[in-house]
């Protein structure tokens, strides 16, 4: 099965992989993983307002480690953009890809109607 992981359970796998859930981690194992770019963003953000002490790569290092890791990369797209501009960008693209979202953010189980959230 086809995921999209957002951005905090991204960084989980990478540095904290004991937080994640078992179903979590079932489907990081077992499925296609896709990371937005958007992920990728969110990450450089994180790392410039020194947020992510335990994450010390840059952009291009985590793309390959990601790729070496069996992540595909999603770029974002206009679709993703114009059709859910009043919702978070991950779950837009989510929605717009049409595949189950790996998260742990409370905030998108208002959307579990839309998409499959799995935690």
């Amino acid at each position: 099965m086809d995921y999209l992981i957002d951005t905090q359970i991204l960084i989980w796998s990478l540095v904290s992989p004991d937080k994640l859930s078992a179903t979590g981690r079932r489907a990081l194992q077992e499925g296609t993983i896709y990371v937005s770019v958007v992920s990728l963003l969110e990450i450089a953000i994180k790392q410039k307002v020194n947020k992510l002490p335990d994450l010390p790569v840059t952009t291009d290092e985590l793309v390959e480690q990601l790729k070496r890791d069996g992540f595909d990369l999603l770029p974002l797209s206009i679709r993703h953009i114009a059709r859910y501009n009043d919702i978070r960008l991950l779950l837009a693209t989510a929605l717009a890809e049409r595949v189950p979202l790996i998260s742990a953010d409370e905030h998108f189980s208002y959307y579990t109607d839309q998409v499959t959230i799995v935690w």
